[in-house]
Formats: C-alpha cells, sequence, structure tokens
C-alpha cells in the first residue's frame, strides 16, 4: 500500500478549491489495522458538508483523518509510531466500509472533542466513554467495551484507597486525565483536591514524586502501566457510584455532528464484528478480554447518552 503524500497545496484548498487555513501539526507515520496511518504536518480534514458527507468523501479520496490519544492500551504512541487496540478495530471496519487508509493525529485527550469539532480529523478513535454532556457535543458509536476503574497508588497502598469514595473520606490527592470521567467522576463524589495530567505517564511520574497520592483511570490501563514499577501498586477495581447507581465507564468512536450516516454504517459493520468474534480477538493482544467486550453488547449510544451524568 502506498504512502498517502500530503503537500502544502493540499492543505490550503477545500473540495470547492478556494483556500483554507491550515494546521501544521506532526503525527506519525504507522501502519495501523491493515490501513496506512501516515505521518503528516496535518492540515486536518477537507470540508466534507456537500453532498455525501464524511463517509462519501472518505470513499472517494481513500483515506480519513482519526484522533487519537496517548493513552495504553487504547491509542498511544511508541516510538514514533501509533498503536492501540481503538485505532486497530477503527482501522478494520473503515476497511469493510471502503475506506482504506487513516491519518491519524495525536492529541491530549480533553482537546479531542475540540478538535473534532475544529474539524481537524473526521472520528476519534481513542475509547471515549459515552456521556450524556459529550452527547451534546458529538456522535457516539455503539460502545465496544466496558471497564472497571482502578487507581495507581504507593507500593503497599499506604493510605488505603481501594475506590473513589475512600480518596474523598480520606482528603487525599487524586490525579485524573483532563477531561476524562476520573474527574467528573471524582468531583461528583465529593473529592475536593484533583489534579489532571495530560496523560498516563505524567500521572504517573507526579505520584512517583509525591504530588499526588493516587491516579485513576481503567484497569486495563492501570495495571500495565505500574506492573513493572517496583515502587507503585494498585488499588483494587472499582466502579464509581452516584445516587445508589453503577456509572458505566465504556468505550466507543466518536463523530461530528451531522455525521449520521457514517455512524449508521459504522455502528452495523461493529455489530458484525462484535457478533462474530473479532473485536475480542483484536481486544486480546491488548489485554481486553470477554468481560470488557461482552458486557458492552448490553449497551447502545442512544441509552448511555440519556444515563451517564458525568
Amino acid at each position: 500500500m502506498e504512502r498517502l503524500p500530503v503537500t502544502a497545496g493540499d492543505c490550503k484548498r477545500r473540495a470547492n478549491g478556494s483556500p483554507r487555513r491550515s494546521i501544521r501539526r506532526w503525527a506519525v507515520t504507522l501502519l495501523l489495522g491493515g490501513a496506512l496511518i501516515s505521518a503528516l504536518a496535518a492540515c486536518g480534514s477537507d470540508d466534507d458538508s456537500g453532498d455525501g458527507g464524511v463517509l462519501a468523501s472518505a470513499q472517494d479520496k481513500g483515506t480519513i483523518v482519526v484522533g487519537v490519544a496517548n493513552e495504553k492500551p487504547f491509542g498511544y504512541l511508541e516510538g514514533n509510531q501509533v498503536k492501540g487496540f481503538v485505532p486497530d478495530l477503527g482501522g478494520a471496519i473503515l476497511k469493510n466500509l471502503g475506506v482504506a487508509n487513516m491519518k491519524g493525529v495525536v492529541t491530549q485527550f480533553d482537546g479531542l472533542i475540540p478538535g473534532l469539532q475544529a474539524k481537524r480529523y473526521d472520528m476519534i478513535a481513542a475509547g471515549m466513554s459515552v456521556t450524556i454532556d459529550r452527547c451534546k457535543a458529538a456522535l457516539f458509536s455503539n460502545p465496544f467495551f466496558t471497564i472497571p476503574g482502578q487507581m495507581a497508588v504507593k507500593k503497599g497502598n499506604p493510605l488505603g484507597l481501594e475506590n473513589i469514595e475512600d480518596v474523598a473520606s480520606k482528603d487525599a490527592r487524586l490525579g485524573v486525565l483532563a477531561g476524562s470521567i476520573a474527574l467528573t467522576g471524582a468531583k461528583a463524589s465529593g473529592v475536593d483536591n484533583v489534579q489532571t495530567y495530560p496523560d498516563v505517564p505524567a500521572g504517573l511520574d507526579a505520584l512517583r514524586a509525591g504530588r499526588i497520592d493516587a491516579f485513576a483511570d481503567g484497569t486495563v490501563t492501570i495495571a500495565p502501566s505500574v506492573a513493572q514499577d517496583s515502587s507503585l501498586g494498585t488499588s483494587k477495581p472499582f466502579f464509581i457510584v452516584l445516587d445508589g447507581k453503577k456509572v458505566v465507564a465504556s468505550g466507543a468512536f466518536v463523530f461530528r455532528k451531522g455525521d449520521e450516516e457514517l455512524v449508521q454504517k459504522f455502528n452495523a459493520e461493529l455489530k458484525k464484528m462484535l457478533d462474530d468474534g473479532s473485536v475480542l480477538e483484536l481486544a486480546k493482544p491488548y489485554g481486553l478480554g470477554p468481560a470488557e467486550i461482552n458486557s458492552a453488547k448490553a449497551f447502545t449510544a442512544d441509552q448511555l447518552c440519556k444515563t451517564v451524568d458525568l
């Protein structure tokens, strides 16, 4: 498969030939789930508001631009390559929809939806949870995994922090990803001292340095991140509970408002892959198993958009 060249002229032209402002952001060349994600001084996605929308444009050009975050195992940088379960799955689905190539842009987690709205990319492949507030800003695919939360702590868990309620009751200092549901969940649970970080490595560095007492994220992120660090340990897995109800932490793809056709066709392919076990097979190398993948089948984006109030 040939690398897709990106020129300065490409960044300046809209589909109708009029000039547009370019956004210069370096991404990474990578081969992902059979789809090529090319390095680019990323000018973002073209204006696809004409007939056919984003999907028709991507099929015509053979490529689509996706945003990912630096979070293992969902989407992350390794050397000069972007890897992860979610981009792998997204690439496989898009290939089934006739889009063979993807261009990836790595963006800080809390900047993913603003970047999507600004048309720097056409979809988000970061395993973002579906919530009421996020659904006001973007469209979500149906979820394809759910996971409990977990905290990285100092070795031996000296403060005895096993869940968000412990953090609140002991007035501990908690670190989370900026823009994550761990942030909104912690605040809703009464945690007063919450620090945000751009990615998991930055949060773990703060924990090692003693600037926070715990760092919260999902189990499949926390456990492998601390496994080889003898100075750190983990809490037990937990779910955030608000008003007596367990909050569903899900993973989904995210699209711009107005791209309903793409979401509908994307969901159809996603369902096929969930039903035939393909999603589970893609997930296994990244530490997700039947518990995380099969649990997502009980939910739809429409349900979560109305119930997950974080």
